[in-house]
C-alpha cells in the first residue's frame, strides 16, 4: 500500500511538471509568434534600427553602471 501511495505521489508531481511546461510552452508559442509576426511586417532597414536602439540601450546601462561603481568606489 506505501508503494502504491509512494507511486501516486510520483505520478501527480509528474503530471504537475508536465502541466508547468504546457503553460510555459504556450507563452513562448505565443511570443514566438508575435515575434515572428512582427519580423514578417519589418522592412530590413527597420529591423537593423530597432536592433541597433536596442544596443545603444544596453551599452548606456553598461556605462552608466562603470560610472557609478568609479563613483562609488572605496579609496
Amino acid at each position: 500500500m506505501a508503494n502504491a501511495r509512494y507511486r501516486q505521489t510520483e505520478l501527480d508531481d509528474m503530471l504537475l511538471e508536465c502541466r508547468q511546461f504546457d503553460r510555459l510552452h504556450a507563452e513562448f508559442d505565443r511570443w514566438l509568434v508575435s515575434v515572428e509576426q512582427e519580423l514578417a511586417t519589418d522592412t530590413p532597414a527597420n529591423i537593423n534600427t530597432q536592433r541597433l536602439n536596442k544596443q545603444n540601450k544596453v551599452i548606456g546601462a553598461d556605462i552608466v553602471h562603470v560610472q557609478l561603481l568609479y563613483i562609488w568606489k572605496p579609496f
